[in-house]
């Protein structure tokens, strides 16, 4: 059978979907888009497939999935009705039309970056927000830095490797981590961002790193600790795993579609949903281009 494929990005917010892949009849991530698909082609895909599969709650401004159809679509038509807005969860879908059958989602990635906010100085019975994670503690922005540097580059990562993760190596890459300053919001509140950009990640990999962070950042381990727990290479070093709520891939490198950053302002306008990262308080934004401010 002749086919077109295409690669399509988009975003979501997590705690609408009960995770990425295809859980029967649940609200997620693959069934919206299976859905839209079909509604537009008036045919269902094929070969469709997700650069990333996040975990239930974790959300994602700019996820890749690849897929197929009969070649007989009106590739421009069902591109149009592909990226109207509709009520199915999904923010800023974008499709676009690839010559190449060997482009594949998982396959021509070569890299991911990953966001994850923590707020601190959070009283108890604080309003909960769906996109952050909210901590009592004040934490030290210097000494996450610190334990971060030595997370940096190759290593076995099995220390940071959740169970039932089927990777063949524990052996990843990570290029960088920045840990941002603090954001001051109100009542004595700060937000810290912690991006986490590598080659590929294991199952659950980023919040156990983050959680580590976060450990260090309030003085229960030491940044020199960090060395240890990588070559002890046992989940049971290294602690807590950072809730799910508050991460957010951020970024696919995909080589078949150069990637620009999704604006978060847009998502959550097209959407009508309330701002889930409330940086407008701080001057942080003026690091980014002010079409993707966060």
């Amino acid at each position: 059978m002749q086919r077109r494929s295409f690669v399509v990005r988009f975003g979501y917010l997590g705690h609408r979907f009960h995770g990425v892949q295809m859980q029967g009849q649940l609200p997620t991530v693959a069934l919206a888009l299976h859905q839209r698909i079909e509604q537009a082609a008036q045919v269902a895909p094929r070969g469709l497939c997700f650069s990333a599969r996040t975990d239930r709650l974790v959300s994602a401004f700019s996820a890749i999935a690849t897929f197929w159809l009969p070649s007989q679509v009106d590739v421009s038509s069902f591109l149009r009705r592909l990226q109207q807005p509709r009520g199915d969860g999904l923010l800023c879908v974008q499709g676009r039309y690839c010559v190449s059958d060997h482009v594949h989602a998982r396959g021509s990635a070569v890299g991911k970056q990953y966001r994850y906010v923590v707020q601190d100085n959070c009283p108890l019975g604080s309003a909960p927000n769906p996109l952050v994670w909210q901590i009592a503690p004040r934490v030290d922005v210097q000494r996450m830095r610190a334990a971060s540097r030595t997370l940096i580059g190759t290593h076995n990562f099995q220390s940071f490797r959740a169970a039932g993760c089927c990777a063949g190596s524990a052996v990843k890459t990570l290029r960088h981590i920045t840990v941002w300053d603090p954001a001051v919001l109100s009542k004595g509140r700060r937000q810290i961002w912690i991006d986490l950009t590598g080659d590929s990640f294991l199952r659950k990999m980023v919040r156990i790193v983050v959680g580590l962070l976060v450990e260090v950042g309030v003085g229960l381990r030491e940044p020199q600790d960090v060395d240890a727990i990588l070559q002890q290479q046992n989940r049971r070093c290294c602690g807590v795993t950072a809730p799910a709520h508050a991460l957010h891939l951020l970024q696919v490198e995909f080589p078949a579609w150069r990637q620009e950053a999704l604006c978060l302002a847009a998502i959550l306008a097209a959407k009508n949903e309330p701002p889930a990262l409330p940086v407008a308080e701080c001057e942080r934004d003026r690091a980014l281009p002010a079409k993707c401010v966060l």
